[in-house]
């Protein structure tokens, strides 16, 4: 990975223009001239098709702030005491995309937070995704925690994504009672929050849904702007646009669109298997055979 490409396409338009009454010109000879011209320059041009590799932004909190060879704020890229000339700087929410030429066996990178954030209440986890999946997870770090070198198996893999978030900060609420009062009168059916809330009573009066790791007295950083309908990593769950959010007071599952469909016939097969099951439980009616078969099949001791 050794840098940007970007496409540009190059445009070639003529114009031909005719004033007042002047006699009509025949073009046809000009045209031909050029389509000829046309033919012996681009013949012997043949697109360039090796495959190359490849570094997308596909999110970032605001243009710009992912940057090479420095930090997102500009400043060479420090962590610990090492300023490395190679790198890339982002901010907490992003996600880069590798596309490589070639089948890779694995990433290596060291990874931290930033010398230009000590003192702050910063935190970001750091996740490498192949296909969707989560491969690599680091937990929340804080600035002043050491740098991490890591070495993640791609098996093959020639597409990855590089996501880096806020790891549920608990210092900071990101939601409260005048926002959630403001979205509700935009229809936003509820919010589901990888991190914490505050104003709990003035929450429970707009009557919203809302899920969140946990309530504190500190308002919100006021940092923007935002993004809509972009991938996000809540609670090590990639959540897609138009994914199926079902939250109740056991939790929350996210449902892709594409199974949707598939998840319901399935669910509503299993409640009928079960319904029978669970009403014999309830009675007291129930055996527990196959539990002691299997400690006898893996010769557990039982007294």
């Amino acid at each position: 990975m050794r840098g940007v490409v970007l496409c540009v396409g190059l445009g070639i338009a003529a114009v031909l223009a005719g004033g007042g009454a002047a006699a009509a010109t025949d073009y046809t000879a000009d045209a031909q001239r050029n389509i000829a011209w046309a033919e012996r320059a681009f013949a012997a041009r043949t697109p360039d098709r090796t495959p190359r590799n490849r570094l997308v932004v596909v999110h970032e909190d605001g243009a710009g702030e992912t940057k090479l060879r420095r930090c997102n704020f500009g400043g060479p890229l420090r962590l610990g005491e090492r300023v490395y000339e190679h790198g890339i700087g982002v901010n907490s929410h992003s996600v880069l995309r590798v596309s490589l030429a070639e089948p890779a066996r694995e990433f290596a990178a060291d990874i931290g937070l930033d010398r230009n954030v000590d003192g702050s209440a910063a935190s970001v986890r750091f996740q490498v995704l192949v296909a969707g999946e989560t491969v690599f997870e680091t937990e929340v770090m804080r600035p002043g925690d050491p740098v991490q070198s890591i070495e993640v198996p791609l098996n093959g893999a020639q597409e990855f994504d590089l996501v880096v978030d806020t790891g549920g900060s608990t210092v900071n609420a990101v939601l409260g009672d005048l926002v959630a009062n403001k979205a509700k009168h935009r229809g936003i059916a509820g919010f589901v929050v990888d991190g914490l809330v505050r104003d709990l009573p003035g929450l429970i009066e707009v009557g919203l849904p809302v899920y969140a790791r946990g309530v504190t007295p500190f308002g919100p950083l006021h940092r923007g702007p935002g993004e809509l309908n972009y991938a996000v990593s809540c609670g090590g769950i990639v959540v897609n646009p138009g994914d199926i959010i079902v939250g109740d007071r056991s939790g929350i599952a996210v449902i892709r669109r594409e199974v949707a469909g598939d998840t319901v016939m399935r669910l509503r097969a299993h409640r009928a298997r079960m319904q029978q099951y669970v009403t014999d439980v309830k009675a007291g009616k129930f055996s527990n055979e196959w539990v002691d078969r299997q400690l006898s099949a893996d010769q557990c001791q039982v007294e």
